[in-house]
């Protein structure tokens, strides 16, 4: 198959870059080395299923894509379900990867979604007059300037129907 684009990883970076090309009509390969997580669906009612759709376990099962379930700490089973998602070189399939350097030690994701798996929340836009607050000075008279990342994120929550909580 030939292909215009080659993207590596699904997360935010790669799932942008992909999104960006095939609106330009562009034929992209997005290669993932993770595997799919969800959340058990015993562990709360799932949401009602929109007409003809299949439920992630369903879907993934038909399609032959490994999956795995969040570990969920709160037990100790959980706990050592937590301990079991490390990404090692004995346990390839893990979701998190612990990195050590000189001077910073870091987490990544390695799941379909990447990163994005483990960022939770902290991707919110701040209100701008929070951080004009804090007195930080990011921009003219201490007002925020809006990055091209936080205008597409908004471009995005209001084409798939995302609203942010209130007073934000």
């Amino acid at each position: 198959m030939d292909f215009d684009a080659v993207i590596i990883g699904s997360g935010f970076g790669g799932s942008v870059a992909a999104s960006q090309l095939a609106a330009r009509k562009k034929k992209v390969l997005i290669l993932e080395r993770g595997t799919w997580w969800i959340t058990p669906e015993k562990l709360g009612k799932p949401p009602p299923l929109a007409p003809g759709k299949q439920r992630m376990p369903d879907w993934l099962a038909a399609n032959k894509q490994p999956v795995q379930y969040w570990p969920r700490p709160d037990n100790k089973d959980g706990l050592l379900d937590v301990f079991a998602s490390i990404r090692t070189d004995l346990h390839r399939d893990g979701l998190y990867k612990f990195s050590n350097f000189d001077d910073a030690t870091t987490l990544t994701a390695n799941a379909v979604g990447g990163g994005s798996m483990i960022y939770s929340n902290v991707t919110i836009e701040p209100d701008p007059e929070v951080l004009a607050q804090i007195g930080l000075g990011l921009g003219p008279c201490g007002a925020v300037q809006r990055s091209p990342q936080a205008a597409s994120a908004s471009r995005v929550r209001h084409e798939v129907g995302v609203a942010l909580p209130v007073g934000r």
